[in-house]
């Protein structure tokens, strides 16, 4: 076996921030950074990173967003009181959490400089050593996790609120599930709950009389065992992983053959989560109409596919002239008309272009990295897949970018001078600063 293929949890982190020569991080790298959603990371844990960070976007994948923490809340049915309390042991958790991914990630940065290709030996120590901190790093991430979880019920004080903190509990086990598929395969099935939690007109889960609180409570039980599953097998696999990549020799093919043997069966609990998320999405799209429907759907498929449903920039500038105290009534009733011929057009634009990354994803998860492989069929292959993105997103632009001119074509000269400024940059200004004071 080819161990270039096979990588778990905490050491797939570690060998992609480690920038080691190692083809998964090539064919996966990309997908687990989005997979993440780092910007959502952002958003919902109060600027816990620079969104830019790619290492602290991987550090912080297993966190518990603070979307999730206030859907705990809601769950346990607190009061103002338990509210406000829950929140100071969140921000205290983040905070901790914070702490050990800054850590580790200036360890990472120092092990990663002090890294010799030309010395066997001493690249083995280096592996051994940032497996220990890998190790270390995953188990400290998932203590404050559960703390705060086991907080949480100590903070119920009669049996509905004990019994939401059943609910909790799954909860916490869904995105623990999300966090390691993060780390290990960079494709992560959307957490319906969490979903209906984000939406415009977020689904009260606490109504049983609801149809969409119904399928919810239904998804939330099926996906429970599957995720208990994954989460058992993975942490296995993993710990057992970076006992040995501390210990033992690289090389070792007995030991990276041993943990092949797991790969399938791991791949296997993923499946099945991702395959209850997609029948469950589509059990609950049913039960919604209209603008809920679509506000369902594009939140689903954003949470998928981030950079296809990603707001372009007709819905920015839509989102910016609808803030407008100046707009008439006429102009208000033609953007909403200029807005439905948008979405009609965008459905089609965008199942292509994510088709399109699908095709391309799965060239590389079905390359053979061994020195066996094809690489000329491989590369043929992924550079038509590429392509195809490419032309795909390109539609979407030029979709965006011709809607949003028919917006502005509604605008008077006042309104569009209040529009949010292109961010531009003055490119021979930026090169003679690049010259220097001596002209050279």
């Amino acid at each position: 076996m080819d161990r270039r293929i096979f990588t778990l949890g905490a050491a797939g982190v570690l060998m992609v921030l480690a920038g080691l020569p190692f083809s998964v991080a090539r064919a996966h790298g990309a997908g687990v950074v989005s997979g993440v959603s780092s910007g959502s990371l952002v958003e919902y844990q109060d600027e816990a990173y620079d969104e830019d960070d790619e290492m602290m976007s991987w550090l912080m994948a297993m966190s518990i967003e603070r979307a999730s923490a206030d859907m705990y809340l809601d769950l346990m049915a607190f009061d103002e009181d338990q509210a406000e309390m829950a929140r100071m042991m969140y921000r205290e958790y983040l905070g901790q959490y914070r702490d050990a991914a800054e850590t580790v990630k200036g360890v990472y940065e120092k092990l990663q400089e002090s890294m010799d290709y030309e010395d066997e030996e001493q690249m083995q120590k280096v592996w051994r050593d940032m497996s220990k901190v890998s190790s270390r790093f995953m188990e400290r991430g998932i203590q404050l996790g559960d703390r705060f979880v086991g907080d949480l019920e100590a903070l119920a004080f009669n049996d509905e609120q004990r019994a939401g903190h059943a609910r909790v509990a799954r909860a916490r086990q869904r995105e623990l599930a999300r966090g390691l598929m993060a780390t290990n395969y960079g494709d992560t099935p959307a957490d319906l709950m969490l979903l209906s939690q984000k939406l415009r007109d977020p689904v009260d889960l606490t109504n049983q009389d609801d149809p969409t609180a119904a399928a919810l409570l239904a998804y939330e039980n099926e996906v429970a065992g599957a995720s208990e599953r994954f989460v058992t097998q993975t942490l296995a696999s993993v710990r057992a992983q970076m006992e040995a990549m501390a210990n033992a020799d690289m090389d070792d093919e007995d030991m990276w053959e041993e943990y092949s043997k797991t790969y399938e069966q791991i791949q296997k609990s993923s499946e099945e989560i991702k395959a209850i998320s997609d029948r469950y999405a589509q059990r609950i799209a049913g039960t919604l109409e209209g603008a809920r429907r679509r506000d369902w759907d594009k939140a689903y498929n954003a949470a998928l596919y981030p950079t296809v449903y990603a707001p372009g920039e007709f819905e920015k500038l839509r989102d910016a002239v609808l803030k407008f105290d100046s707009l008439t009534d006429e102009q208000r009733t033609n953007i909403a008309s200029i807005e439905e011929h948008y979405e009609r057009e965008a459905v089609a634009m965008n199942a292509r272009w994510a088709a399109a990354l699908d095709a391309a994803q799965k060239v590389s998860e079905n390359w053979d990295y061994s020195a066996d492989g094809d690489y000329e069929k491989f590369y043929e292959e992924y550079q038509k897949a590429e392509e195809e993105s490419t032309a795909a997103a390109k539609a979407r632009r030029d979709l965006d970018e011709r809607f949003a001119e028919r917006i502005r074509a509604l605008l008077t000269a006042e309104q569009r001078d209040k529009l949010p400024k292109e961010e531009t940059f003055d490119l021979d200004a930026v090169l003679r600063e690049l010259e220097g004071d001596d002209g050279g």
